[in-house]
C-alpha cells in the first residue's frame, strides 16, 4: 500500500487504495516511513525507526546533531533495510542560518532559516539497491517541532 494513503475511487479493476507495483518505489516508501518513525511509535515494536525527531530538542552543536543523525540513519538502514546501500546523507536545518555539509563527502551547502532557534531538520539520503540493479535513488524527509 502506497503512503500516504490514497483512494482509487471510481476506478474499476483496482484495489481500494493505491498500491506500489515496483519494488524500488516500495523500498523508497518504506525507507521514508522508517526515517520518520521514532522509537515507541510502532505498536508492539518499540525499537523500529531512526528516532530522529528527538534530535530537534537537543541543545548541542549543529555538527554533533548532524553526526548523530547520520549514524542513526546508517544503523537503522543496515538493520531494517539491508538491501539499501547509502551513498550520502545531507542534513539541513530550518530556523538556523548555517552552512551544513554532506556527512559523507564533506561538500558544503547553505541552509538558511527565518526564525530563531532550531525548528526543523531536512534530511536527504541518496542510496542504491545493488541486488536490484537500481542506482541513484533518493529519499527526503522534513522533521519539524510540533508535527
Amino acid at each position: 500500500i502506497k503512503t500516504p494513503l490514497e483512494f482509487t475511487a471510481g476506478r474499476r479493476n483496482e484495489d481500494f487504495y493505491k498500491m506500489h507495483f515496483d519494488v524500488a518505489h516500495q523500498i523508497r516508501d518504506n525507507f521514508r516511513n522508517l526515517l520518520m518513525t521514532n522509537f515507541g511509535e510502532r505498536l508492539g515494536r518499540a525499537d523500529v525507526g531512526a528516532n530522529l525527531k528527538s534530535l530537534l530538542y537537543d541543545m548541542t552543536s549543529v555538527d554533533s546533531i548532524e553526526a548523530v543523525a547520520a549514524e542513526r540513519i546508517t544503523v537503522t538502514a543496515r538493520r531494517s533495510l539491508p538491501m539499501v546501500q547509502i551513498k550520502d546523507i545531507k542534513i539541513g536545518f530550518s530556523g538556523l542560518d548555517t552552512e551544513s555539509k554532506d556527512t559523507r563527502s564533506g561538500e558544503k551547502y547553505n541552509m538558511s532559516g527565518s526564525s530563531i532557534g532550531l525548528s526543523g531538520m531536512n534530511i536527504l539520503v541518496r542510496y542504491d539497491i545493488p541486488r536490484l540493479g537500481v542506482t541513484d535513488q533518493a529519499v527526503e524527509v522534513l522533521l519539524t517541532i510540533g508535527g
